[in-house]
């Protein structure tokens, strides 16, 4: 599925840069499997990223876009993109906290809890 989107700031991000979104065209979000969170293969400049969208509430998705992602497609908020996606049976492991990390650590139930669920719960976890 490929798409142009404009890339946006959250209006009440109170000067916190480090990500934007994009909305989905109604009719690529109906395409999807899910009208929760669904993991995508997604091109944005030639950059490719396994992610995860999420649910806008009203039966469509968004897309968050983290600054590491933006610098490396060189974009940035206002612009209009093509982004081209594809559902993925993969999902991305989530990025751990130091903090939550050591205190997993330091617990052999739940570090096992952690490492025994799939990346999915991880994710909401």
């Amino acid at each position: 599925m490929t798409f142009e989107a404009k890339i946006c700031r959250p209006v009440e991000s109170g000067g916190d840069e480090s990500w934007a979104f994009c909305d989905l065209p109604a009719d690529i979000s109906e395409q999807l499997p899910s009208r929760g969170q669904v993991a995508v293969n997604l091109t944005l400049n030639g950059v490719e990223l396994l992610t995860v969208l999420q649910p806008n509430g009203v039966g469509g998705h968004w897309l968050r876009i983290d600054s590491k992602f933006q610098q490396q497609a060189s974009v940035k908020p206002g612009e209009i993109v093509e982004i081209r996606l594809s559902p993925s049976k993969v999902w991305p492991d989530p990025e751990v906290p130091a903090d939550f990390m050591m205190e997993l650590e330091a617990s052999r139930p739940a570090l096992t809890t952690w490492t025994a669920i799939t990346t999915a719960a991880r994710t909401d976890w």
